[in-house]
Parts: structure tokens; sequence; C-alpha cells
């Protein structure tokens, strides 16, 4: 498993744990996908962990 596909997985968990059920559409699974692929090949581990926290906000 990528570390997107990781990190992917930890926010959607996190999200499920909310008030509020997420229903998460292909496409925007999809855009979530691509943005933490474009983020691990251009930040470090640090910034992509402070990102998923700020989405977790």
């Amino acid at each position: 498993m990528k570390k997107a596909e990781f990190i992917l997985m930890k926010l959607l968990g996190k999200f499920m744990k909310n008030t509020y059920k997420l229903i998460w559409s292909d496409e925007a699974l999809n855009n979530l996908k691509e943005i933490l692929d474009y983020l691990e090949q251009r930040w470090t581990n640090r910034e992509i962990k402070r990102f998923s926290q700020l989405l977790d906000y």
C-alpha cells in the first residue's frame, strides 16, 4: 500500500467517526487520491501529516 493510499484510508476513517455520515462519490475519492499522490511527490511526510490533521479539523 502506498503512503498516499494509507493516508486516504486514515482520513476516511477519521471522517466516518464524525457525527455526520459522509458519502464519498467515486469522483471525490479519486480527486482526493490524486491530491495526496501529488503531495507525496512534492511534500515531506511532516507536511502531509499536517495537511491531514487540518482536513480532520
